[in-house]
């Protein structure tokens, strides 16, 4: 199913909620931004593109694949990339962490 996704698909759901299980609670990833990176040179590939999702301050996610669900996507499989962090107003509070999927 991913390699038929695009990202149009994607667009639809920026500002909506994806899911991580865990063992111990749900880690909710929130999609915030969709961007293409290289357009297909041909019609029977796709766009390369890129996936920024907003995660939890408190809760770090390494470098890995990760089962996604999401209300209208269902179940995805993407890796995921820590990028850094959210720039917060204020010094005394560190932002959520950010997280990176391209695909290609």
């Amino acid at each position: 199913m991913l390699a038929t996704l695009t990202h149009d698909d994607f667009n639809k759901q920026v500002n909506t909620p994806f899911i991580i299980k865990t063992n111990t609670s749900d880690l909710v990833l929130e999609l915030t931004e969709v961007k293409v990176l290289r357009k297909a040179q041909e019609e029977s590939q796709r766009d390369q593109f890129s996936l920024l999702f907003k995660g939890n301050a408190q809760m770090f996610l390494s470098q890995q694949i990760y089962q996604l669900n999401h209300e209208t996507m269902g179940e995805l499989s993407l890796f995921l990339v820590p990028i850094g962090r959210e720039h917060q107003s204020s010094h005394l509070q560190e932002g959520a962490y950010l997280y990176e999927a391209v695909f290609t």
